[in-house]
């Protein structure tokens, strides 16, 4: 599959999308991927354990990558847990070349991991909306999820616009977040308030955001709430844990945005 999008300077890029099963991929695939996602972490991210990401990516169910001109630019992998009898799509990792960041490709990987779960799954929800979570500092990230889901903890648009506070999560949302921390990162801490976690970059300090990665977002309302939350601005190094619910409603919602932003594109 190839898509087109517009990079910084507003020129035309053209993406190759593949999606994998990594379980059916073999040892010599594994290692050629494996390699091009260590390089490309360690450039949008930074330094980050070959064996880390090994195990968390070729134990997912689903692995999405995007080139451009063969170069891997973009992917997403998710994996299936079952968390408190509940079904559970976990993104474990959505990581972007910093050339497109804000391209939309993130959303882009992300959906594409989502649709083939939804197709496969079409008829059931119909009836009952797919669990997703994922773990994210990224205001920006969680506002696109917000847009589309038909539930969401914590949701930056329920947020008060003057404070930035919200209501803490329901008793279900937090038992849900507490055992994904455990098995996940079990030496941080989780507050109930805004799922607000802390902990994980201690050792690894340089994956805090710096004054000039912040990914501030257009809407004022939603720093504040983002700044309240995670302190962007005292470099905290927090993040979300983020429980949503999508389904048909969300797959229409996403195709109308698609449209749209085609639109957009093809008129300017």
């Amino acid at each position: 599959m190839k898509i087109n999008f517009n990079n910084k300077k507003g020129e035309k890029e053209n993406f190759k999308i593949e999606l994998f099963i990594p379980l059916k991929l073999n040892n010599v695939q594994k290692q050629i991927i494996l390699d091009e996602i260590y390089h490309l972490v360690k450039h949008s991210w930074g330094e980050f354990e070959k064996e880390f990401l090994e195990k968390h990516i070729f134990n997912s169910e689903r692995l999405i990558i995007a080139r451009n001109n063969s170069y891997l630019v973009g992917f997403c992998s998710m994996s299936k847990k079952n968390i408190l009898d509940k079904v559970v799509h976990y993104i474990e990792f959505t990581v972007i070349h910093k050339d497109f960041q804000k391209s939309g490709l993130g959303t882009k990987l992300t959906y594409g991991v989502l649709r083939d779960l939804f197709f496969k799954n079409i008829f059931k929800i119909i009836f009952k909306p797919i669990e997703v979570m994922f773990i994210t500092p990224n205001i920006r990230t969680l506002s696109r999820a917000a847009r589309l889901a038909e539930f969401i903890y914590p949701n930056p648009f329920e947020a008060d616009p003057i404070t930035g506070e919200i209501f803490p999560a329901d008793d279900e949302t937090w038992a849900m977040a507490k055992k994904l921390v455990k098995d996940e990162n079990p030496e941080c801490i989780l507050k109930r308030d805004g799922l607000v976690l802390s902990g994980f970059y201690l050792n690894m300090p340089w994956f805090i955001y710096n004054n000039f990665q912040i990914p501030w977002h257009s809407n004022d309302a939603f720093n504040k709430f983002v700044d309240r939350y995670l302190g962007y601005s005292k470099k905290d190094g927090k993040e979300f844990v983020v429980r949503a619910k999508f389904g048909i409603i969300s797959l229409l919602k996403y195709y109308y945005h698609s449209m749209f932003l085609l639109f957009k594109i093809k008129k300017s």
